[in-house]
């Protein structure tokens, strides 16, 4: 890996990850973010939202194939949206839930059940409670 190239920091979005066929595949993927590294790209910017849990999952298994990546990765991870897919309440809408129980199990998720050892920063999205 090579030093960081930039001055100031730049995330890269994750959002679409998975709608990305030639990235779909764990070891392609690990290939893609080691070519980041290499350009001095380290912030990539994550949510538990982001095609439903798919694109954290698949960003923890290339790391999982690369562990050498892990230390050089830096993640920005965010949680708090409850999807209306994924409301359980009577009303099916999408909304905000920082509850601390939520919050905890949404960022143990970020930076442990994907795989992830990397340095992390999260952040709730919506108003704390």
């Amino acid at each position: 890996m090579t030093t960081p190239g930039f001055d100031v920091p730049f995330l890269l979005g994750m959002m679409r990850l998975c709608d990305s066929p030639s990235l779909s595949d764990p070891s392609a993927l690990a290939d893609w973010i080691e070519a980041r590294l290499d350009e001095g790209l380290v912030w990539f910017d994550h949510a538990d939202t982001y095609g439903d849990r798919r694109c954290e999952t698949l960003f923890g298994e290339a790391l999982a194939l690369r562990p050498a990546l892990k230390p050089h990765v830096r993640v920005v991870a965010k949680a708090g949206v409850v999807l209306r897919s994924r409301d359980s309440s009577r009303f099916g809408v999408k909304h905000y839930d920082t509850s601390p129980p939520i919050s905890t199990r949404q960022s143990t998720a970020a930076c442990h059940g994907s795989a992830w050892s990397v340095s992390t920063i999260f952040s709730c999205s919506g108003p704390i409670r």
